[in-house]
């Protein structure tokens, strides 16, 4: 498989690439230095040439003050939000930009 184009795809398979490394899904999703060095060993592995990414999409209701709960379960695959930060319109008009010191980083 080395070298092929239809290798693992490090960064759309990131339950992929938490097996292949040990590390947990919540690490993956958590810790910019342990996603990043996991999606280069990977990609490495199978000789893929992709873009490195960090981050996911239900991040920004946490950011917000939202409730967010990591993948656990065995076929969990990405963290998922459990209480949006906003409920009411009320709630909408009250949302305050997120401090930047407490954000995940996005690559």
């Amino acid at each position: 498989m080395k070298g092929s184009r239809h290798s693992c795809g490090a960064n759309l398979l990131t339950a992929w690439v938490s097996l292949c490394t040990g590390i947990s899904l919540g690490e993956f999703y958590t810790d910019p230095e342990k996603s990043l060095e996991a999606q280069i060993w990977t990609a490495q592995m199978y000789g893929n040439d992709e873009n490195l990414k960090f981050g996911f999409a239900s991040s920004v209701a946490w950011d917000f003050g939202g409730d967010i709960k990591m993948p656990s379960a065995e076929f969990d695959q990405t963290p998922m939000v459990v209480r949006y930060p906003v409920q009411t319109e009320e709630d909408g008009c009250k949302l305050e930009i997120a401090d930047k010191k407490s954000l995940l980083p996005v690559f």
